[in-house]
């Protein structure tokens, strides 16, 4: 998100106006960050009982995504920062651990990877 704000035609003195114009752009931290702190959402039961969708945040273009299951079978989205996991055994415990590529090779490795637990419905 890029915030704009515009300062313009200040009084300073005795009526003389000083006309000026300067922009400033402010970029969220998260979409903008050279190494940023990825983190993963469970939603449980969408998009039917028996699943969960596993989302990664922030996504960036350019990134690669890997994702892997503790349990069940990834149904859809491989290689993109959305997964639906699907175990129908019900009241199981499932981790979707998804590891990103791409990211500037300063950043540290340990932080290319998020995960999250849901417990299946």
């Amino acid at each position: 998100m890029i915030t704009l704000k515009t300062i313009t035609g200040k009084t300073v003195a005795a009526g003389a106006v000083v006309l000026a114009s300067s922009f400033l752009f402010a970029c969220s931290p998260s979409s903008t960050a050279k190494c940023p702190a990825f983190t993963v959402a469970a939603d449980v039961g969408k998009p039917e009982a028996g699943s969960a969708t596993f989302t990664l945040s922030p996504t960036r273009d350019g990134l690669s995504y890997n994702w892997s299951t503790s349990a069940g079978t990834i149904a859809s989205g491989q290689g993109t920062a959305s997964v639906v996991v699907s175990d129908p055994t019900a009241g199981d415990k499932v981790t979707a651990t998804v590891e990103v590529s791409g990211v500037d090779a300063s950043c540290p490795a340990s932080g290319n990877t998020a995960s999250a637990t849901a417990n299946m419905p």
